[in-house]
């Protein structure tokens, strides 16, 4: 080997984390998810701030099924962070068995949402109420949709391709990233709407602190300057608490 040539043999071939383009890409994609989320709960808030009567022109729609939606995504919350310890641990195994249970628990909100669909009590073009909710249902629905066939397809891999350490940097994306979790669920009230958006902000979102005790005492200081507060959901004095 000449003196002018670089022996880069001892260099790892991928990176995990910030050295992945994947995590820079997944990065640039929730935000452009997260605008357009931002804009509906946007719309949804105005609606209501103006409208004489909520639900506008329409009786409300049956809680039972977005709550029970809501309590699957939360409980999804388990198997992907078990995914992710897996593939940190390059369990091929435990990897498998628990996107698998994502698949599963994917299927079973996406059922529980067609049954949802039919119970708004509104239809899209009805007035802007009803078209402002079968918008943000059809976004959100998409966005699970789309995940579910990525999980699906991150399992065949798992169970059919080679497991090396570079193909588990999209089990190690987090909790937020590998299935649905509660990123919008406003299909019915700006409460539930603020509940879900700290449910998902208080598990997922990133914090300044040094310690992950800071980051997470950010988190709620955040969560309590935000809608989730001026929506009324909460006593006043949880909200002005300070962190």
């Amino acid at each position: 080997m000449s003196e002018d040539t670089l022996d880069v043999r001892h260099l790892p071939t991928y990176g995990l984390g910030t050295r992945s383009l994947m995590w820079w890409g997944t990065l640039g994609m929730m935000l452009i998810e997260g605008t357009v989320f931002a804009i509906g709960i946007l719309m949804y808030f105005y609606l209501r701030g103006i409208a004489p009567a909520w639900p506008l022109g329409a009786p409300p729609p049956e809680l039972r099924w977005g709550l029970a939606n809501t309590a699957v995504l939360i409980a999804s919350l388990l198997p992907n962070w078990m995914v992710q310890r897996a593939a940190a641990r390059e369990d091929r195994a435990a990897a498998r068995f628990w996107l698998v249970v994502c698949v599963v628990m994917a299927l079973v909100f996406l059922a529980l949402r067609s049954v949802e669909f039919t119970a708004l009590n509104v239809t899209w073009h009805a007035n802007a109420y009803g078209s402002l909710v079968w918008l943000l249902m059809g976004l959100h629905t998409s966005h699970l949709i789309m995940d579910t066939i990525d999980t699906a397809v991150l399992t065949v891999l798992l169970f059919a391709g080679p497991f090396e350490g570079k193909r588990t940097g999209g089990l190690r994306r987090g909790p937020c990233c590998c299935l649905p979790v509660p990123r919008c669920c406003t299909e019915w009230d700006s409460c539930a709407c603020s509940v879900a958006a700290a449910v998902a902000a208080l598990c997922c979102g990133p914090g300044p602190g040094p310690t992950e005790a800071a980051g997470l005492r950010w988190r709620v200081h955040l969560l309590r300057r935000s809608t989730i507060c001026r929506a009324g959901c909460f006593p006043p004095t949880w909200c002005s608490t300070r962190p």
